[in-house]
């Protein structure tokens, strides 16, 4: 990646996998020896490539150079709680089938078969509007 500031933390690194650890779709979690990258076994059968990073803003170019260090990554996770996306990172995944997202965004897009199409519903959304845009979205994305 760009600069050292873009490898996340170990730390980091522990607590997201310890997170996934109790999370009730993830089965396994293996991580590559010498890399950034973990493989995540999830309960539907499906196995994530998932590439972790500490880029302030993930931008298209970031997910670029990550496909082209590890072109066998599902998702790019940015593990610290004050980065972000992108909108043309997160579009550039969607066209190629690869999530990109801030951690508690991969928290949710791994209940969705279509992992890639997932984002968070917007918080200002009331209860019974979230709840059909819920089942809308179990519809289209699994």
């Amino acid at each position: 990646m760009a600069s050292a500031r873009d490898v996340p933390h170990e730390r980091s690194v522990r607590a997201f996998m310890t997170a996934l650890d109790g999370h009730d779709k993830v089965v396994s979690i293996a991580r590559r020896p010498g890399t950034y990258m973990l493989d995540i076994a999830l309960s539907s059968g499906t196995t994530l490539a998932v590439f972790m990073t500490n880029i302030y803003v993930v931008g298209e170019a970031d997910v670029q150079e990550i496909l082209t260090e590890h072109n066998d990554v599902d998702c790019a996770v940015t593990l610290s709680a004050w980065n972000m996306t992108s909108g043309d990172a997160v579009d550039y995944g969607r066209q190629r089938e690869i999530g990109v997202f801030k951690w508690p965004e991969f928290f949710g897009a791994i209940n969705y078969g279509k992992y890639w199409l997932y984002e968070e519903i917007p918080l200002g959304i009331d209860s019974a509007k979230a709840t059909a845009e819920r089942k809308r979205r179990k519809r289209v994305w699994n």
